[in-house]
């Protein structure tokens, strides 16, 4: 039985993708050893239990997550380090998929013609997106489980939930801000609503944060949550300022301040891009995932800390790239798209023999590549 090129080529994808699987789980869910921002987390929830200070701008790692989410994280970190770990792990390693079952659910069952051809495409988007991902789960990142969340509630505002849905979107948004990016397509996506399930949504959403306040009111007093907020956001500002002049960062704000060109970072400017995604959502005729792949490189481009495991909110793009190489004619610009994911996150400037180093961090070469693939994306043919 002769089996023709694709074919063969996604066979060696699903191999590469089930490779990089059984590597993660080898490498990290049964590797015991740190996981940098999970640690953050954890340090920060026993500091809050016991009563010192979360917001500490001389730690070399510094938490960075609103005082509201602080209960949970007390939680969290009384429990034994290790099977968290473990667990958090299996959670990185499964998400990538489970993400995408999400975002193309009804689409793996039509357009995406088959489930072999969805769990082909889905190990291809991993492995596109290799360095992001690895990046994940050497830090025991949350960029999938906040992606997750705000998905879950999409789904359920779909579902007639509205209120839960709005306490997923809260978590979301208090795990990761730069989830406002993709609220307007959240609106577009969901279709036709009602005044009164926006309503109900944003009553979900006060309720999780009246739960969240009570649970803060059993480890210290609830007359504090004000003025740490308070302090919450100075401190995020003096945090933020000392980070914009690293190399690995990727945003646009980090780019302008390496220049000399500061104030990119500003609030006014981070608003001005939510609402102008907000106005194309209003206008927008195109499939709604392009929206959302528009959402997620503003938001990579906009955010004033953008590192390399950022880039894992790509994998939707990254997905339907390797989707029309695989499964449809006339690949030349996914080829290009898919290309431009794959070598910032496969190759390191100091790859070439020459370290261009400088090159790189200046044009932000890693951003640049989401764009064009991006671009490459909206060249597909309007019938696919």
């Amino acid at each position: 039985m002769s089996i023709n090129k694709r074919t063969f080529a996604g066979i060696l994808v699903l191999a590469a993708g089930a490779f990089l699987l059984a590597q993660g789980m080898l490498m990290h869910v049964f590797s015991p050893g740190t996981r940098g921002d999970l640690d953050i987390l954890l340090n920060a929830g026993a500091r809050f239990a016991s009563g010192s200070s979360v917001y500490v701008l001389s730690d070399a790692n510094e938490h960075t997550k609103p005082p509201l989410l602080s209960p949970l994280l007390a939680v969290l970190s009384s429990l034994p380090r290790e099977p968290v770990r473990i667990c958090w792990d299996l959670m990185n390693c499964s998400l990538p998929f489970v993400l995408l079952l999400f975002f193309f659910h009804d689409k793996s069952r039509t357009s995406v013609t088959s489930r072999r051809a969805f769990w082909v495409a889905a190990a291809g988007a991993v492995v596109l997106l290799r360095g992001a991902w690895r990046a994940e789960m050497d830090f025991g990142q949350y960029n999938l489980l906040s992606l997750f969340l705000l998905m879950m509630g999409l789904r359920n505002l779909r579902g007639g939930h509205p209120v839960r849905a709005g306490g997923l979107f809260l978590i979301s948004l208090l795990l990761k801000p730069t989830q406002l990016f993709f609220l307007p397509w959240v609106g577009l996506a969901a279709g036709p609503v009602r005044r009164s399930t926006i309503l109900r949504a944003s009553g979900g959403a006060l309720a999780c944060a009246a739960g969240l306040s009570l649970l803060y009111a059993c480890y210290r007093p609830l007359a504090e949550l004000l003025p740490s907020q308070l302090e919450w956001i100075e401190f995020l500002r003096a945090s933020t300022q000392k980070h914009l002049l690293r190399t690995d960062n990727w945003g646009l704000p980090s780019v302008f301040a390496r220049l000399g060109m500061p104030g990119l970072e500003s609030t006014g400017v981070l608003l001005s891009s939510i609402a102008l995604l907000a106005v194309a959502a209003r206008r927008w005729t195109g499939p709604h995932e392009q929206l959302f792949h528009l959402s997620a490189v503003v938001s990579l481009a906009m955010s004033p800390m953008t590192w390399n495991q950022n880039f894992i909110i790509l994998l939707p793009l990254a997905f339907r790239l390797v989707f029309r190489i695989l499964f449809k004619k006339r690949t030349g610009w996914a080829w290009t798209g898919a290309l431009s994911l794959f070598l910032p996150n496969a190759l390191k400037p100091s790859n070439f023999g020459v370290d261009f180093t400088p090159l790189w961090t200046s044009m932000s070469i890693p951003l640049l590549s989401a764009i064009l693939a991006l671009l490459a994306e909206w060249r597909r043919p309007s019938h696919e």
